[in-house]
């Protein structure tokens, strides 16, 4: 305490063989984002038409932190270089200088946020992504703690929408319903959780006190 974060990377199976990290293949440079960066863990959403793997990050269990997005090419060979990654700026797109492999995933300007950082808005690292056609838009599930990162009398969920996946970003009022007791965290949804078009939404919890 507090909670501490080296890094967050990826890892990879190839043909149904053991998985790697990105920290532990030299021959293979994958992201390896810092604890001072804005990747931490998060969510990824796929676009097959396009042909991009977008990454959703928070600094990890830091209070007052927002969301960040990257993107990059959805091949291996991009994959697996993290200077081919692209970053979100809040007006376009832009790939690190290697003399600074991840200034852009560090980036200060509030410009580039996609969810807000603040006293109040507390976004833990377990956040989830779908497109949701009944509203033609991208819903993003994240919890937030009042209290930051502490054993609060009720877990607080929100609902976020957005036409596009760089923003802007509103949030849905959902009154009382997303008002949860305490001990449960997470709230990961996807694409395939999606019922009668979009129109219900399913979501995983857990529940540490169980």
């Amino acid at each position: 305490d507090p909670f501490v974060t080296n890094e967050s990377t990826l890892a990879w199976s190839e043909n149904e063989g053991e998985f790697v990290r990105g920290d532990r293949s030299p021959a293979l440079h994958p992201p390896r984002w810092p604890f001072d960066s804005f990747f931490g863990p998060g969510a990824s959403w796929v676009d097959r038409e396009r042909g991009y793997i977008y990454f959703f990050g928070v600094r990890t269990y830091q209070a007052g932190f927002p969301v960040r997005l990257a993107r990059v090419r959805a091949t291996l060979s991009a994959l697996h270089d993290h200077l081919q990654y692209e970053y979100w700026t809040g007006s376009t797109w832009q790939r690190p200088d290697p003399a600074d492999e991840y200034a852009l995933a560090r980036l200060a300007d509030p410009a580039a946020d996609l969810l807000p950082g603040s006293a109040t808005q507390n976004t833990r690292p377990e956040i989830s992504i779908a497109y949701n056609p009944y509203v033609d838009r991208f819903t993003m599930l994240v919890q937030n703690d009042a209290t930051p990162f502490m054993n609060e009398a009720q877990t607080f969920y929100q609902l976020w929408e957005a036409k596009k996946l760089e923003g802007p970003w509103t949030r849905v009022d959902t009154r009382e319903d997303l008002v949860l007791k305490a001990g449960t965290y997470g709230a990961y949804m996807s694409d395939h959780t999606l019922a009668e078009g979009g129109r219900d939404v399913y979501f995983a919890l857990s529940d540490w006190d169980l």
